[in-house]
């Protein structure tokens, strides 16, 4: 039987607990908070339990697993337990703290997990990666509940939308099938895609921006259900600290409707360095939706040049 290991980590946090409680039990909201994660949203099928499907980063890979939650708002508590978690780990599970201390909070993680086997070949990379996910999981709460209260003046959410005359399943297709864009998205000059399973792939792409130059961008994209693409940008520039989309597909009597939602959440400290954003967040927000929005709606127009001429083709047969 395997053996059950446990480990602590904590941090101190200069705000109040409950905020740091609420960025916790935000559970769809884990992928603008911890690097790792691709995307998380809760799983319907749960019959009444918290259940949470996430998406996260790992060896060079992409991976999703279901996360049983516990949370306890009045002992400020945030249980979780892997469901069949990922190889050498047998079990993975833990609880989130959180105790009021002084103006701010203490947090503290505990972990336990435990391999198929005790040997230190096995247990090693798990007790290495426990302890870079508690770094990293708690230095990045610590970043977003400090700066909770300017939320609003660094996170820019907004959409671009197209009727198109196709199917959804076709319009899937031209954007889950990325590594064709160089010859299709005249922005695109090139294109690596990687799948890593048939609902999870990593794409990196050059951009070529207005000015001429070249803008390299490296994105965990995966499928969470019927007509949705969500994306995580792994690599990002310095004005942002976070961007993630999603491609929505809904069917309508002409066709598709095709839907592109941004969420990017700004550096302030980087916007009077940035060159042709001007030195104010407002001059820089616009430049973010501007530059995002752009690539957006080229992309559904090709999409949809590139669908609708296959569909009236005399070999597409719409």
């Amino acid at each position: 039987m395997a053996h059950s290991h446990h480990v602590r980590h904590t941090c101190t946090v200069a705000a109040p607990a409950i905020v740091v409680y609420g960025l916790l039990a935000d559970a769809p909201g884990w992928s603008r908070l911890f690097p790792s994660v691709v995307h998380a949203e809760r799983d319907p099928a749960a019959a009444g339990e918290d259940v949470l499907r996430l998406w996260t980063t790992a060896a060079g890979g992409v991976g999703d697993v279901r996360v049983r939650l516990t949370p306890d708002p009045d002992a400020l508590t945030l249980g979780f337990r892997y469901d069949g978690p990922r190889p050498p780990a047998a079990a993975r599970s833990g609880t989130w703290r959180i105790r009021p201390a002084g103006g701010g909070c203490e947090v503290a993680l505990d972990q336990a997990y435990a391999a198929a086997g005790d040997g230190p070949e096995r247990l090693a990379p798990l007790r290495a990666a426990a302890g870079a996910a508690a770094e990293s999981g708690l230095e990045s709460l610590k970043q977003a509940a400090e700066a909770a209260d300017r939320i609003g003046d660094v996170l820019l959410t907004f959409a671009d939308e197209l009727e198109i005359a196709a199917s959804p399943e076709a319009v899937h297709d031209f954007l889950w099938r990325a590594g064709a864009w160089p010859e299709r998205v005249p922005h695109v000059a090139r294109a690596a895609l990687t799948d890593v399973s048939p609902r999870a792939q990593l794409l990196e792409l050059d951009t070529v921006l207005p000015d001429g130059s070249t803008h390299t961008t490296e994105s965990a994209r995966v499928r969470p259900g019927p007509g949705r693409i969500v994306s995580k940008r792994l690599r990002l520039p310095a004005l942002l600290a976070a961007h993630h989309t999603e491609w929505s597909l809904t069917e309508t009597a002409a066709g598709v409707r095709a839907v592109h939602r941004h969420t990017a959440v700004l550096r302030p400290e980087a916007v009077p360095d940035f060159p042709g954003a001007g030195a104010t967040l407002a001059e820089a927000r616009a430049h973010v939706r501007k530059a995002l929005g752009t690539t957006s709606r080229e992309t559904l127009r090709c999409a949809r040049a590139a669908v609708e001429e296959v569909g009236t083709s005399p070999s597409g047969g719409r």
